[in-house]
Formats: C-alpha cells, sequence, structure tokens
C-alpha cells in the first residue's frame, strides 16, 4: 500500500493514496500501514507523549495491528487508520482520503441526501434534499440498517481531536456530517432511513443518494434564505458587540487557498484592512 507523508507549517497531514485504487485491503497491507505510520509518528511528530505515554501509544498500535484479523473494505481501512487520532489526540494530526477519492467525492458519489443535528447521541434530521416527503425534527433511528449510535461513535473514534475537548468534534459532526458519513461509513445508491416522528410513530423510508451538485441545488431551491446567509459569510470577519463595546474578529481559516475558495477572500489583504481599520 503506497504511503505518502506530508508534512506542513507543523501539521501532520496523512494521505491514504491508494484509497482510490483499491477497495479492499489485506491483514498484512493495514499493519504494514499500521507500523510504517508509528514509526513515522515517532520520527517527527514533536508532541507526541502529551496524552498518552510511549509504552501506551506503542500499546494502542500493536492492539491495533493485532485486531485486524481479515482483509478491511475502504471505509472500515480508514477508519482502522484515522483511530490513531484517539491515541495521539493532536489537533494538528489530520487524516484524510487522497485527491482523487476526495474529487469522486464532489463529483461522482451518491451522498447522504440530508442534514443531521446531534444532540449528544441523538440525530434529528433538519433539512431533507431528496424527494421524499421526510417529516423535519423527526429522530434519526438508523441508517442502511445501521443505528445512529453506532454511527456517532463510529466517526467520533476517528475524528480530529485536541486533548480531551469535546466541542470541536461535535461541531464538526453538526457541520460536516455528510463527508464523515462517506468516509467511514460508506456510500449508497439509496438509503433506507429508520426515523421516529414527533408523535413516536417509527416508519422507514427509501431515499435516493444526490451527488453533491445536486446536494447544492436542491439546497438554493428549498432552503434559499439558509443558502444565502452561506453564500454571505465571510471566512475572516470583524463585528462591534453592541453590548459590550467589544470589537469581535472571527477567522474561519488561516488556510488562505480555502478562504479564496469558499469566500474570495486573501488572508493578508483581509487581516491588513482589518487592523488598519
Amino acid at each position: 500500500m503506497k504511503k505518502t507523508l506530508l508534512c506542513i507549517v507543523g501539521h501532520f497531514l496523512f494521505l491514504l493514496n491508494s484509497f482510490s485504487q483499491e477497495n479492499i485491503f489485506s491483514k498484512e497491507q493495514l499493519q504494514s500501514d499500521l507500523a510504517f505510520l508509528e514509526m513515522k509518528l515517532t520520527e517527527f511528530h514533536p508532541n507526541l507523549y502529551v496524552y498518552a505515554s510511549k509504552d501506551e501509544i506503542s500499546t494502542s498500535f500493536q492492539v491495533l495491528s493485532n485486531g485486524i484479523t481479515d482483509s478491511l473494505s475502504r471505509a472500515e481501512a480508514y477508519s482502522l487508520i484515522t483511530s490513531v487520532s484517539d491515541i495521539v489526540k493532536d489537533g494538528h494530526l489530520v487524516f484524510q482520503p487522497d485527491a482523487p477519492t476526495l474529487s469522486q467525492f464532489y463529483t461522482e458519489t451518491k451522498l447522504l441526501p440530508i442534514d443531521i443535528y446531534w444532540i449528544e447521541d441523538e440525530a434529528f434530521i433538519v433539512r431533507n434534499y431528496s424527494e421524499q416527503a421526510i417529516e423535519l425534527g423527526a429522530k434519526l433511528v438508523s441508517i442502511n440498517g445501521i443505528d445512529a449510535t453506532s454511527i456517532q461513535q463510529t466517526i467520533l473514534k476517528g475524528m480530529l481531536c485536541d486533548g480531551h475537548n469535546t466541542s470541536y468534534p461535535m461541531w464538526a459532526m453538526n457541520n460536516f456530517m455528510r463527508a464523515f458519513y462517506s468516509f467511514y461509513i460508506g456510500n449508497a445508491a439509496v438509503y433506507e432511513l429508520e426515523v421516529k416522528k414527533e408523535n413516536g410513530q417509527e416508519e422507514k423510508l427509501w431515499v435516493n443518494g444526490l451527488n453533491y451538485a445536486e446536494i447544492s441545488k436542491a439546497r438554493e431551491m428549498k432552503y434559499p434564505a439558509y443558502f444565502t446567509t452561506l453564500e454571505e459569510e465571510k471566512g475572516i470577519s470583524l463585528k462591534m458587540d453592541a453590548e459590550t463595546m467589544s470589537l469581535v474578529l472571527k477567522i474561519k481559516s488561516f488556510e488562505n487557498a480555502l478562504l479564496k475558495k469558499e469566500y474570495s477572500q486573501k488572508f493578508r489583504t483581509s487581516i491588513n484592512a482589518i487592523f488598519a481599520s
């Protein structure tokens, strides 16, 4: 399994390059990759033993490796590798699929056509982009036979985390659930949703998966106010809090490429203008 280690600005970003080339990974491939990952973390990570000792991390990797008894699918392999985040607990340790897989996510993949909001371990449907009638606010019980709690635990186990803080992982779940579901659980042409309506009645619904462009179009048509709000948001903004008479500076990202793509802003230009004012 080809391995690439990219270290940028103190961030460790591991790209799982062969995800786009294979759908099944052997026990030997995965064990080799875990050994490679542990070796590179030990070699390059400047604060590897902040939340766990050297022996604890070594033992955790051994447990992961010994727990592999058979070949794993793409989503299962990704879930296995990213579970290292829960061991190291470094907010700058980022695992993501390779560029072709991400490109496929934004173009071809049939994605989950609903937005979910989590309150602790319960999931609720807040937006529906499919043609199937779904009661908004209904509790999501399961997707394709997997209960919501299991889905949440699978994703949170591999989620980027900083120490023992739990607020960021839950925020990320509520804002990027579709991507996390795609990478950790998988995708389907049709999704079976089991929901519990406000009146307590349970029902099963079948909704067709939609690609990213179809979901964006449906969002614009069905939820124009929400869509417009997202479009009007800035990556870097300065506002006056009238109650406290304080200026509040919000920076959604320090990544210049993301700011240019998502918000049509340049980091240095925006920051300089704000401090000048």
